[in-house]
């Protein structure tokens, strides 16, 4: 829950500094003037509405884009599932922030896109289970990935794709 409110309170002043950024390089330009009266049709009263529209907006945003999805992906004898996903990882600009064994978490390497990520780029895998082989069946490990939805969607789609055996007939 705490997480939650950071991450509600974050992206809260996020909003507020961007339109407080984008104003600011209006008024420097003159092409607004610098009284929210003459600004805003409602002045201060039009300030308000938005900072309750960017309050709703805030505490609503980490229920949408942040996200956990189970993977279950097949093993392959010549790839090793935990190695592919650190290769990956490194590929996608992540780097390894902790390792504990069977759980393990990233974060950007480049600091501009952790900004535009509000410092909330964290994407963390955590094993959960493996199922054996069986008779046709290949062994398969079972993953949690948590972090941005945008970020777990494009992630668990490329591990996927690793993964995926085609067969020509």
């Amino acid at each position: 829950m705490m997480r939650y409110i950071i991450r509600a309170v974050k992206y809260f002043l996020y909003l507020s500094a961007m339109v407080a950024l984008i104003l600011g390089v209006f008024i420097l330009l003159k092409l607004v003037p610098p009284d929210p009266d003459q600004v805003f049709r409602g002045g201060w009263t039009s300030v308000m509405y938005i900072a309750i529209l960017f309050g709703i907006t805030s505490a609503f945003y980490p229920l949408w884009g942040y996200r956990k999805e189970e993977l279950t992906i097949q093993e392959k004898p010549d790839v090793p599932i935990r190695d592919a996903i650190l290769n990956l990882m490194q590929d996608m600009g992540y780097v390894l922030e902790k390792d504990s064994g069977d759980s393990f978490s990233f974060i950007l390497r480049n600091t501009f896109s952790r900004l535009t990520h509000f410092f909330e780029d964290r994407i963390t895998f955590c094993h959960i289970g493996d199922t054996p082989a069986s008779e046709g069946m290949p062994a398969t490990q079972t993953w949690m990935i948590e972090g941005l939805t945008r970020d777990v969607v494009r992630i668990s789609g490329s591990l996927k794709n690793r993964f995926y055996t085609r067969t020509t007939d």
